[in-house]
C-alpha cells in the first residue's frame, strides 16, 4: 500500500523550500562570519560559495529533500511555543519579516514577545531552534566538560542579524530558546544588543558582531557581480596536516590520534560540506 502521508509530507516540504528561497537575496539564517581562534582564522555560518550556487541558480548535484521535512516539524514547534506564551499571558508577533536594503537580506524573526510582568512597550525578540540527540543538546541545552552552554554560533549570528536592525525599534534584548524534539528539556540563551560593536551573550562579551557578518555578505555580492566563484570555507576532507594538529591538540579520540600520527588518513571533514547540496559539484572540479 503507497505510503499516502510520506509522499503528501516530501510534496509540501519541497514545495515550501521552493516558495521560501529566491535567487536575488541572501538570508538571515546564512548569516556566517570569520573568526580568529588560536592562531588560526575560522568560519562559522554558510559557505559563501554555497550562497553563491544558489544565488547563480546553480543546479543542486546533491539535492536533500529532508530538509523540508525537518522545516516543517520546526515549524510546528514554533506554533507550540508561541502557543504557551499566549497562555502565559505574553503578546507574541509571529513571523516578523526582516529587510536590509543594503546587503539585500531577507529574514523572518520566529517572535517579538511582550511579557506582562514589565513595561508594555518592552519587547524581547525571539528565535526558536529545535535540536535532538546527545550531539544535538549537547552545550545548547545540557552542558558537558568540552561544551559549556552556549548557542550555536551559526544561530548566534543569524539573532544578532536581527538584533542590529531591530534596535532601530528599540528592541535590544533577544532570546535563542532550544527546544529538544526528543523531549528531553529546552533552554534558553540570552543575547542583548548594545551597539553594533558590542553584542552580549549570557552576560559576557560575544566576538560575533553584526560588522563582521555584513563584511561577508558585502565579499559574496562582489563575488557575485563580478562573476567569480568564491574560495571553499570548509573542507570535505581535511589534509594531513590539518590532521596532524588536531590530534596534537587533542581534537580527535584517542584511536584516530594514533592512526594519524602513524601517518595513516582518517575520514574528517567538516559537516557544512558533507551535507551541503552542491558537495559533488564543489569538490569534482579543482575550482
Amino acid at each position: 500500500m503507497p505510503d499516502y502521508f510520506s509522499d503528501a509530507l516530501n510534496k509540501a516540504a519541497e514545495k515550501a523550500v521552493k516558495e521560501s528561497r529566491r535567487n536575488d537575496q541572501v538570508y538571515a539564517s546564512d548569516a556566517s562570519v570569520e573568526l580568529v581562534i588560536g592562531d588560526e582564522v575560522e568560519v562559522t555560518g554558510t559557505c559563501l560559495r554555497k550562497q553563491f550556487y544558489r544565488i547563480s541558480g546553480t543546479p543542486k548535484s546533491d539535492p536533500d529533500t529532508s530538509i523540508g521535512v525537518k522545516a516543517a516539524f520546526g515549524g510546528l514547534i514554533h506554533d507550540w511555543v508561541s502557543t504557551i506564551f499566549r497562555a502565559g499571558g505574553y503578546r507574541v508577533k509571529e513571523e516578523v519579516p526582516v529587510w536590509i536594503e543594503e546587503y539585500k537580506m531577507s529574514g523572518r524573526i520566529d517572535g517579538i514577545v511582550t511579557p506582562p510582568h514589565i513595561d508594555s512597550d518592552a519587547q524581547v525578540g525571539l528565535e526558536v531552534k529545535t535540536v535532538d540527540g546527545y550531539m544535538g543538546c549537547r552545550g545548547t541545552i545540557n552542558p558537558t566538560r568540552d561544551h559549556p552552554l552556549y548557542p550555536r554560533l551559526y544561530h548566534l549570528a543569524q539573532t544578532i542579524v536581527y538584533a542590529s536592525e531591530m534596535a532601530k525599534q528599540g528592541i535590544l534584548q533577544w532570546e535563542i530558546l532550544y527546544v529538544d524534539r526528543g523531549g528531553s528539556g529546552h533552554r534558553t540563551h540570552e543575547v542583548r544588543y548594545e551597539d553594533d560593536d558590542t553584542i552580549w551573550v549570557n552576560g559576557e562579551p560575544s566576538s560575533i558582531t553584526p560588522a563582521k557578518i555584513f563584511e561577508r555578505w558585502a565579499s559574496l555580492w562582489t563575488y557575485v557581480e563580478d562573476g567569480v566563484l568564491p574560495p571553499r570555507d570548509y573542507a570535505i576532507q581535511y589534509d594531513e596536516e590539518r590532521l596532524l594538529k588536531m590530534a596534537d591538540a587533542g581534537k580527535l579520540s584517542k584511536a584516530d590520534a594514533a592512526k594519524v600520527q602513524k601517518g595513516k588518513m582518517i575520514d574528517k571533514g567538516d559537516f557544512n560540506c558533507r551535507v551541503c547540496e552542491w558537495r559533488t559539484r564543489c569538490w569534482t572540479n579543482d575550482n
